[in-house]
């Protein structure tokens, strides 16, 4: 169907892909854009540790970087880097709502340092990151913990407390030796506060929000096959001449065409609130001293799995993620997350203790310190059957688009991905729209196998699978 500037389009799901994408339709001269959500941002602010706001990129900080990637996704990803120093810009200079600040950066780029036990050759990823960085003419960006040519050059350039911040060097875990590189092209960006960041700018450029019980989907408004809206809890009826299903996780049990390529399946996030007394650990661990890091990151789920952290954020807080077993929540055949909103207030058992057996091992000054985990949560994504993005119609429906497959590493795109959905609107071909368009799972039959067997379902019948103990610490 052919779409004009006032052409009413409603997007279904307020956080990262949603609000990207209604920012770029706006700025693109679109003026009829309504999006809708369940959850109450504008009064909970998009925040996940003191409300109960479950998107994935209501989380509290998210990985920011772009070597993990072939050409096409790096060339991308780039680009969007250059957008999030704009975003800080922008963050530092407007007129702010309530619950943002304008201070610090959203965008920090603190180094990521990767610590291992299997040799960096026989790790495929890693092997192709070195490469990446080369290719780039980056590799002086790279520096070795086993190399003292590498601290040296850490040290004269600033990075000295950030090179080896575990002090692994030399040391071995159950006999293998322990490797590890700091990279400092990358960094992190805070969450939460982008993601609010992007629902006001969207704002600001007309958008309309509905929110909370008024903006929960109930079902589709069909003519035929065709999709003309939606129902809202409410029971309101809205139309629209485009409907737009950015929903992160959840985007695959509305839109069930896309569950053989799309699944939802979850991380598990743990906080660690240091108190304003512990001056020590607040230095030690802040953005200015410490990178993120990264506990075997590829080789987790042969090593008995990986764990990542982040310098505390400024209002004191260390999270914690496990990498571990992706779980799944079947229901029907298609996964529903499980969240806060469930009332699913736990992690389990198994990442618990991967974190907690990593605190005591190589952070023994937090496992001292005897505090509490404030916050255990799963953090749902929208799994794509071989990693890229989904931005579509769906099949047989011109009416009704797709902006899904965050696959874990959709959020960084945030003031960038919703270009992609515009362009794809306007009827532009480009490299992206053609990557991210529908695919068959029949074309991808091995990631098929694994897509099938790799999750394991998160029954809670079992009692077995959740449990964690928040004051595991404390004791």
């Amino acid at each position: 169907m052919s779409i004009d500037k006032d052409s009413s389009i409603l997007i279904v799901g307020a956080a990262a892909f949603g609000n990207s994408t209604a920012l770029h339709l706006a700025r693109r001269g679109f003026t009829n854009i309504t999006v809708f959500d369940r959850q109450p941002y504008d009064v909970n602010h998009f925040d996940s540790v003191h409300g109960s706001a479950d998107a994935a990129s209501t989380d509290l900080n998210k990985i920011v970087r772009f070597t993990h990637y072939d050409d096409l996704h790096r060339s991308f990803a780039l680009k969007t880097i250059k957008e999030w120093e704009n975003w800080n810009e922008l963050y530092s200079n407007s007129d702010l709502p309530e619950g943002l600040d304008g201070k610090g950066k959203l965008y920090n780029k603190v180094g990521y340092l990767r610590y291992h036990t299997t040799p960096w050759e026989e790790q495929p990823a890693e092997v192709e990151n070195f490469e990446n960085f080369e290719k780039l003419g980056l590799s002086w960006t790279q520096f070795d913990i086993n190399n003292e040519h590498d601290k040296f050059r850490a040290e004269i350039s600033g990075f000295g407390k950030k090179f080896d911040a575990l002090k692994l060097a030399g040391k071995k875990e159950n006999g293998k030796p322990i490797i590890g590189n700091l990279d400092i092209t990358t960094g992190f960006a805070y969450a939460s506060k982008a993601t609010y960041f992007a629902y006001h700018l969207a704002k600001t450029a007309g958008v309309k929000y509905i929110l909370g019980k008024k903006g929960e989907f109930e079902k589709f408004i069909k003519d035929g096959e065709d999709v003309k809206g939606i129902v809202t809890a409410d029971g309101e009826e809205h139309k629209a001449d485009i409907v737009i299903v950015a929903a992160g996780a959840w985007t695959s049990s509305l839109v069930p065409e896309l569950s053989p390529i799309q699944q939802a399946d979850s991380g598990n996030i743990l906080l660690i609130k240091i108190p304003p007394e512990r001056k020590d650990l607040l230095k030690k661990y802040s953005i200015e001293n410490f990178p993120v890091v990264a506990w075997k990151q590829y080789d987790h789920r042969f090593e008995g799995g990986g764990v990542f952290f982040f310098p505390i954020t400024d209002n004191g807080y260390l999270k914690f993620g496990a990498r571990h077993t992706r779980w799944i929540n079947n229901v029907n055949g298609v996964s529903v997350p499980l969240t806060e909103s469930s009332n699913v207030l736990d992690v389990p058992k198994d990442a618990f203790k991967t974190v907690t057996d990593f605190i005591s091992t190589y952070l023994p000054d937090i496992a001292e310190a005897k505090l509490p985990f404030e916050k255990l949560r799963l953090c749902w994504y929208g799994e794509s059957i071989n990693e890229d993005f989904i931005i579509d119609r769906v099949p047989g429906n011109n009416n009704l688009l797709v902006v899904a497959g965050d696959s874990g590493h959709g959020f960084k795109f945030i003031p960038t991905i919703g270009e992609v959905t515009a362009d794809l609107l306007e009827g532009r071909e480009t490299e992206l729209t053609k990557r991210f368009k529908w695919r068959s799972a029949k074309d991808f039959p091995e990631e098929d196998e694994l897509f099938k067997k790799d999750f394991e379902n998160l029954d809670l019948t079992k009692n077995d699978i959740l449990g964690a103990d928040p004051n595991y610490f404390t004791k």
